[in-house]
């Protein structure tokens, strides 16, 4: 017995060694490491002798136990830290645990902000290949909008997306390429109408995002809403209506150079909505940019009635005129078609719920110049140059928000953007043609408005928005031959019935 209690006792102090000597080592290992670190609490770059700062994105709960060591230099958000490396393992254990990150080589001279949106394009998981029980039966990929739309495209996936759209709805899409950017990406349009690529007798609509490179939200919801009607096409009476009586054209990037650089400006380094033709500062071809030449070529192969640009930086649905004569901000504007811009800027704002309820603008809406003037701006020369009524279209204060919010955006404007294609049939319409049936190019005024429209020299049709429930006389004039008025009352609008007023001109 006494051998045992004695074995035991042994066998006690023996293993109270052993955990003292786990102490002292652990006491040895943390004195030295404090040591160290207290002589230089952040690694620096070998080479360049400069501290090393790290972006860190999509920080979860759980990878950010792993993150505890770490010398947090600022919390950008829930999900998004700035920190300082301490020393080199923390850079392998940032690698081996696929965090989102990027060094950060010089932080006075280059934002987080630039980083964040660099990295946000650089980084997306996502990719539009798919395996092959993710196709139809035409080797198309099936597109699930819980999957596709939770981050940004970027150039490669919004082509591959907008190619995939094209395969999977070939009968009610086109498409193609209004030219290059400075790096040479293509301005991808997809046109979507019953007969796609024949110049039919309807209306010719355009959105157009992503005027400038960090505004993304346009871009975004425009891809979401070509994926939206394109899917519904056959299935709903309304969506399948607009489709077969209206030629859609929706441009998601004008400025995929500066997409992809996180920037406002293209690869130059111009801001394109301040180089177009304007009707006070004229129009400087030398500093012309492709980006925009291609719209005005586009413009002027094609009679646009109504379209609208998407921005950020607020939310309001802002109208022409841009610029005024005294270059005075916050001097109202007005556009010959004021009214008419008002009720549709209104059509906008009104289905958009956070837009509607605004406490800047009232209703949601401004004139552009009382807002703040500019000049060479893309809706004043639609307007000015061809007749194509648009409006600017500023969707968050936000310029750049985060992937997370993208569906939010997207359930805010989705209606916007339905009942705004919509209003492209409101107002009059018709034929230009002679006696034998020929379509001539006329002029079409209307009296009162200080505005001219032009009817399509291959078809003869013309599409003027003018208000519901109001009379115009309308004149249509054609070179060499008497002009022909006519007075007419555009319908008021009715469920089933769409309020527009039909006249032909024929001339004799």
């Amino acid at each position: 017995g006494i051998n045992a209690e004695y074995g035991k006792q042994h066998k006690l102090v023996a293993m109270m060694k052993g955990v003292l000597r786990v102490a002292l080592s652990l006491l040895f290992v943390c004195s030295f490491a404090s040591s160290v670190f207290h002589q230089d609490k952040i690694h620096r770059d070998k080479r360049t002798g400069e501290e090393v700062l790290v972006y860190i994105n999509h920080v979860t709960p759980e990878n950010r136990r792993l993150l505890h060591d770490f010398n947090i230099n600022k919390v950008r958000s829930p999900t998004e830290i700035e920190a300082y490396i301490k020393e080199p393992a923390q850079l392998e254990l940032l690698k081996s645990q696929n965090f989102d990150y990027e060094i950060i080589p010089n932080t006075d001279s280059r934002s987080l902000r630039e980083y964040n949106i660099r990295k946000r394009l650089r980084t997306l998981k996502r990719s539009l290949e798919s395996d092959s029980s993710d196709k139809d039966e035409n080797g198309c990929g099936i597109i699930d909008p819980k999957k596709e739309f939770t981050d940004y495209h970027n150039y490669d996936q919004l082509t591959a997306f907008l190619k995939n759209i094209h395969c999977l709805y070939p009968t009610i899409t086109r498409l193609f390429s209004v030219g290059k950017s400075v790096s040479g990406r293509d301005l991808w349009v997809l046109e979507i109408s019953k007969n796609p690529g024949v110049n039919e007798l309807e209306p010719k609509f355009k959105y157009v995002g992503n005027m400038h490179g960090d505004e993304t939200v346009g871009r975004e919801i425009l891809l979401r809403f070509i994926h939206s009607i394109c899917s519904q096409y056959g299935e709903s009476k309304k969506i399948t209506w607009l489709i077969d009586n209206t030629d859609i054209f929706v441009l998601p990037t004008m400025n995929p150079d500066g997409f992809e650089a996180g920037t406002r400006a293209n690869a130059n380094q111009f801001d394109l909505n301040r180089n177009f033709p304007d009707q006070y500062k004229g129009f400087n071809e030398k500093e012309a940019q492709p980006e925009v030449l291609a719209i005005m070529d586009w413009l002027k192969n094609n009679t646009f009635t109504l379209s609208a640009n998407f921005h950020g930086g607020d939310v309001v649905a802002n109208y022409p005129f841009d610029g005024n004569k005294d270059e005075i901000s916050g001097k109202a504007s007005p556009s010959p078609d004021n009214t008419v811009f008002k009720f549709l800027a209104r059509i906008y704002a009104d289905h958009n719920p956070v837009m509607s309820k605004s406490k800047e603008f009232p209703k949601g809406i401004t004139n552009g110049a009382q807002w703040y003037i500019l000049y060479g701006g893309m809706q004043d020369f639609n307007y000015l140059w061809h007749g194509c009524l648009e409006i600017t279209v500023e969707l968050s204060m936000v310029k750049f928000p985060p992937a997370s919010e993208l569906e939010d955006y997207w359930n805010q404007n989705k209606l916007s953007l339905l009942r705004y294609l919509q209003a492209v049939h409101i107002g009059a319409k018709g034929t230009v043609k002679d006696a034998k049936g020929k379509p001539l190019k006329a002029d079409i005024k209307v009296a009162g408005i200080d505005h001219t429209i032009h009817s399509d020299p291959e078809n003869g049709g013309y599409y003027r928005l003018l208000l519901p429930g109001r009379q115009y006389t309308l004149t249509a004039s054609v070179e060499g031959k008497t002009p022909i008025s006519k007075t007419i009352t555009v319908p008021r609008r009715k469920k089933g019935q769409q309020p527009i007023a039909v006249v032909d001109f024929v001339f004799q």
